[in-house]
């Protein structure tokens, strides 16, 4: 096979799987703007490999393709580097919605990984952070809570913040909880692995100091997870919001 025509298939094959992924992705989640821009980012491979456009053009949009996965690819590494050190008094989990009571995947893969660090620091408290969206039953604080519960996690250990509907908020508000509560504390925050750098440029904005520590990414979904999260940190450079 020539160099071209394996370009021209790795370019189809790569927009099949954004393509497919993202519909994949809408139909079993939501079609977020993260799922769109798989979807229009697999429309563009397609449209290299075999539409009959101008070799410039094709080279900007070849090239626009492999910066956003290179973009992708250190937000990945950024979130994998925790820097929390099992020490902390308060541990902040961030809401990440819930089906009726039940916690999303990525809330799930969270909460997991706060229960762990729960039980190797016996000393720490947690504020479960996020308030109640238009498809919730309950609180994400509440859901976040029942599910500490359940993984047994004491009561008296989890402090809930029902009123966060941003990732600001998460931190402003539990921020005013641990002034109140505590005294110069050391704090961690736990969120999935591609959120990890937009959070804490946040807490930074909302005046807390905090280390972090990273959840997995469910699979389903992680593209246009990660798509979204680009578009998210473009609008935090911009907007500081």
């Amino acid at each position: 096979m020539s160099r071209k025509k394996a370009i021209k298939l790795i370019f189809i094959i790569s927009g099949l799987f954004l393509i497919f992924d993202g519909i994949f992705a809408g139909l079993t989640a939501n079609f977020t703007m993260g799922v769109i821009f798989e979807i229009i980012i697999g429309i563009i491979c397609q449209g290299i490999a075999l539409l009959r456009i101008k070799r410039t053009f094709k080279y900007i949009a070849a090239a626009g393709v492999a910066v956003i996965f290179c973009c992708c690819a250190s937000v990945c590494l950024y979130g994998v580097n925790d820097t929390a050190d099992y020490n902390e008094k308060v541990l902040i989990v961030l809401g990440a919605g819930v089906n009726g009571k039940t916690p999303t995947a990525s809330l799930v893969k969270r909460l997991d990984t706060a229960a762990e660090y729960l039980e190797k620091n016996k000393e720490a408290y947690v504020i479960v952070s996020g308030g109640k969206g238009p498809q919730e039953d309950v609180t994400e604080a509440e859901a976040m809570s029942d599910y500490l519960l359940s993984k047994g996690i004491a009561e008296e250990r989890i402090i809930k913040e029902d009123k966060a509907t941003s990732t600001y908020e998460n931190f402003l508000y539990s921020k005013k909880i641990i002034e109140e509560r505590f005294k110069d504390v050391s704090v961690a925050s736990v969120t999935n692995d591609f959120h990890i750098y937009r959070s804490k440029t946040i807490a930074q904005l909302a005046g807390i100091d905090t280390a972090t520590l990273h959840a997995k990414t469910p699979m389903s979904g992680r593209i246009s997870m990660y798509l979204r999260e680009l578009a998210a940190i473009v609008k935090l450079w911009i907007f500081k919001c």
